[in-house]
């Protein structure tokens, strides 16, 4: 076997070959998973990449260097797991309409407590003494309080309208408050959790309900934590609201670490809430918060795109005024590729996303440009016809558009650092350069410089067809100018 190369196979361990392989974390990090070296002749077995993923991102959260020796880290992680997962309380009519984190809205007993916390906190104890597969029947013997509101808060505003997201010191008492602020109740968390969870469809495992009941609980420590925790964002308000997405980014989470042969269930949910935390701490503030999607589209996103490719760049903005781009980059940034690619394509993306070695919300940018650049034919059409619903069809079948031609996965990441860097240096010729190289190479210069053609004849006919006066609106606007000259003299006199 080449030294340079480890791969998974039947009569070699994983584990054993990094840790014999690679000294320290960062030795792992760089030449294991950035070189390319882990991915040289096979795929890793989800157990391999739960121990991997356990490696890269757990280390952090001890008081460790990033130098620090492998296997001393991996042993001190494992006993720095003596808490438990808080039990998913049982929702009864005193703490249905309850926030998550808060005082229970019910009325004192009497004696200066409070009847709906005793109640909830009797239910944790109770809970505890529950089978897994107690606790998942649990879900469906809930009390019918009326017919379930799939979107338990009414939105007050359109989730991609920029005029609708408060501006800090411009807002007024008169202005309508943003629905983004309004705190889900317990009763509605937990509805909307166990609704997407029944639907959740990366593998059949999550149709079990020990499964189900465990991913629950999961999800219900992670919101704990995301409605006390103030220090995601220090800049922006953001929105602690459970929202569809979070339970298909711990799916694939759990998948990874829960079947790990060493940990026991206690262990194994402490350590996928950890990663799960760690990853979400970057992804919500970004990609879950209106305002924050917004802001990274228009100066991130269209900044970035524009010194990569103009040809992108005037194809999306420039010649497209009649949908917004947020349409599908809201589920490509959401749920980091999930539904975009294949799913042993997407785990060796987010082997990359876990390292942290590039801040995320740059690194996705560079990751949806080199995408975006991997299917340029079909977004610069040479078809006359094509319309923008065609592009984002395209565009929100990512799987189906690419094919056969889907760059290798390593080759995508590196490509992205490579345009993290050059971005962080301001070196933008060379970030054109390395995504034009890249074009020319996939379709031959030939047909790069007939697509450079056929979108600047297009943006100039545009332009023309915009510079044309209508007759009728002419007419109009001479008779609107009369009947304000005539008003004019007759206030004179």
């Amino acid at each position: 076997m080449n030294n340079n190369n480890i791969s998974n196979t039947d009569n070699i361990n994983f584990r054993e070959l990094a840790l014999t392989k690679y000294g320290t974390i960062q030795q792992l990090i760089q030449q294991g998973i950035w070189r390319g070296e882990f991915y040289s002749k096979g795929q890793l077995t989800r157990n391999d990449r739960g121990w991997l993923w356990k490696t890269i991102v757990l280390h952090s959260d001890l008081d460790c260097g990033p130098d620090n020796n492998i296997k001393n880290n991996n042993d001190n992680n494992d006993n720095n797991n003596d808490s438990n997962l808080l039990p998913v309380p049982i929702v009864t009519d005193d703490n249905a309409d309850s926030p998550l984190v808060g005082e229970p809205t019910s009325k004192n007993n009497g004696n200066g407590n409070n009847d709906s916390s005793n109640r909830t906190h009797n239910n944790h104890n109770d809970d505890n003494n529950k089978s897994n597969n107690d606790k998942a029947n649990d879900t469906g013997k809930k009390l019918n309080r009326g017919i379930r509101r799939l979107t338990p808060i009414q939105t007050l505003s359109h989730p991609l309208n920029k005029n609708s997201i408060n501006e800090g010191n411009n807002a007024t008492k008169n202005t309508v408050v943003d629905d983004e602020s309004i705190s889900m109740s317990l009763s509605d968390t937990l509805d909307i959790i166990d609704l997407d969870l029944s639907r959740l469809l990366l593998d059949p495992i999550f149709q079990e309900n020990k499964v189900h009941a465990q991913m629950r609980q999961i999800l219900y420590n992670y919101m704990i934590i995301l409605q006390k925790n103030e220090e995601l964002n220090t800049t922006i308000k953001i929105n602690r609201n459970y929202q569809q997405g979070f339970h298909e980014i711990l799916g694939l989470i759990y998948l990874q670490l829960y079947q790990t042969s060493e940990d026991d269930d206690r262990i194994a949910m402490m350590n996928i809430l950890k990663v799960y935390t760690k990853l979400m701490k970057q992804v919500v503030p970004n990609f879950y918060t209106r305002s924050s999607l917004i802001s990274w589209e228009t100066e991130k996103f269209q900044p970035i795109l524009e010194k990569c490719s103009t040809l992108l760049y005037d194809k999306l903005y420039i010649q497209n005024d009649e949908f917004s781009n947020l349409i599908w980059l809201l589920r490509w940034t959401r749920l980091l590729f999930i539904r975009e690619l294949p799913m042993d394509y997407v785990v060796i993306i987010w082997d990359h996303i876990l390292t942290f070695q590039y801040p995320l919300d740059i690194f996705m940018v560079c990751l949806i440009i080199t995408l975006l650049l991997n299917i340029f034919e079909d977004i610069i059409d040479e078809d006359e016809d094509a319309d923008n619903d065609e592009l984002i069809e395209k565009l929100l079948h990512y799987k189906k558009t690419s094919g056969v031609k889907l760059i290798d996965c390593v080759e995508l990441c590196k490509i992205a650092g490579n345009l993290c860097e050059l971005w962080s240096y301001e070196n933008y010729e060379d970030m054109m350069c390395i995504c034009d190289t890249f074009v020319k190479v996939r379709v031959g210069e030939e047909k790069f410089n007939r697509l450079n053609e056929i979108l600047k004849d297009k943006a100039a006919r545009k332009n023309a067809n915009s510079n044309v006066v209508d007759p009728n609106r002419k007419r109009l606007e001479e008779k609107l100018k009369n009947r304000v000259k005539r008003l004019t003299i007759n206030f004179k006199r």
